[in-house]
């Protein structure tokens, strides 16, 4: 990083070569502070402070190739946002229960997305994009990155009190997030009635009754589709069902275990292809 080539020209500060940086001091400080010691770096996952926290010092870290650094910044920027559906569910299973808990402010819960995405296109960290991205999605708010700065920094975005400044992100990442709100919303719709199919398809092959079953397959389709349309488009948490929970055997029609565990594993398995797919959804580049 500091290699100098021998001359008798080169510029001394008290008898020690100089070498003249033209990075921001601040982010120069940070940067030379991680690399011998990099216990400074936050640990803490969900730290709304990451961001802009690591942001110089990655920079500088992939200016300087310094690899190790970089290894360790992007690790914990993945632990905020995975590219795995394990991790994910685990996240929103912490993020509900500090929520639940009462003991944190609601802008606390979670990092900036917007943040996240900024971060991740000027310093090249590609696999955080599809988690941020979907997020983003499930927050109403305005993402037309043409308003004037002064009208869009009044405006935010929230999820069970989740704020998102939407003037951070570009034009084609605001592009990104419009196109796949959408396409969330079209293949769920299209997971749904897959799910609903495969419960007549085991309708058919059998010499049984099975009006409840048929009914079953209407209503609880239904019941999914209103449950995203009225929460922030979140597919990933309304397919998220459990066979054996209260929610299903309570209910006043039971469906035979065949037809129920038909859709309960035809959700499921959408749901995890539903993840996979997060990537073209927002049209981001094969990484």
């Amino acid at each position: 990083m500091l290699a100098l080539p021998p001359s008798k020209d080169v510029e001394l500060f008290d008898n020690v070569p100089l070498v003249r940086l033209h990075d921001e001091a601040e982010h120069l400080t940070a940067f030379l502070k991680a690399l011998y010691d990099p216990r400074c770096l936050p640990w803490k996952k969900h730290d709304i402070n990451t961001v802009r926290t690591v942001e110089g010092i990655l920079l500088l870290a992939n200016k300087y190739e310094a690899d190790h650094l970089r290894e360790r910044i992007v690790d914990l920027l993945e632990r905020d946002w995975p590219s795995e559906l394990s991790f994910w569910d685990i996240n929103e299973a912490e993020r509900i229960a500090k929520e639940e808990s009462g003991e944190f402010e609601t802008e606390e819960l979670m990092p900036d997305p917007c943040a996240a995405i900024r971060l991740a296109r000027k310093c090249n960290v590609p696999s955080i994009l599809p988690a941020a991205l979907y997020h983003l999605s499930r927050i109403q708010g305005i993402s037309d990155c043409h308003l004037p700065d002064s009208l869009k920094k009044t405006f935010s975005g929230e999820i069970r009190g989740q704020t998102a400044d939407f003037s951070l992100l570009s034009t084609e990442d605001s592009r990104c997030l419009l196109v796949g709100r959408d396409a969330i919303l079209h293949l769920f719709e299209h997971y749904l009635k897959k799910a609903h199919n495969e419960v007549w398809s085991s309708i058919k092959r059998s010499v049984l009754n099975h009006d409840n079953c048929q009914r079953f397959s209407w209503r609880f389709e239904d019941k999914l589709r209103l449950e995203v349309l009225r929460y922030n488009s979140d597919p990933l948490s309304v397919m998220k069902r459990d066979l054996n929970s209260d929610e299903v055997r309570n209910l006043a029609e039971l469906p035979c275990d065949s037809c129920l565990e038909d859709f309960f594993s035809s959700l499921n398995e959408n749901r995890i292809n539903f993840w996979d797919k997060l990537p073209s959804l927002f049209m981001l580049d094969p990484q």
